[in-house]
């Protein structure tokens, strides 16, 4: 198991602790890109006309089938992940 020090406890504690205040005060539409990036990870590109899968990582099912990258994803539609 690996231990973390007390500052990078403290650290990840606060920076979660502002992510959360950030989306409970649902004042997070107000920062920036780069703010919100910084706290939510990095703002993905527009995805183009058609797409609905930004990124696919392990086995995925929409509707029962292995999805791909052309797959559509609709508001009604199945998603299932693991092995």
């Amino acid at each position: 198991m690996k231990m973390h020090s007390r500052r990078q406890v403290i650290s990840k504690a606060l920076f979660n602790s502002l992510k959360l205040l950030a989306v409970a005060s649902g004042a997070s539409h107000l920062l920036s890109s780069a703010v919100q990036a910084e706290l939510f990870g990095s703002v993905p590109e527009d995805m183009p006309d058609g797409r609905s899968i930004y990124r696919l990582s392990g086995q995925v099912w929409v509707d029962g089938v292995i999805a791909t990258f052309d797959t559509f994803v609709g508001a009604e539609s199945s998603i299932v992940t693991g092995d």
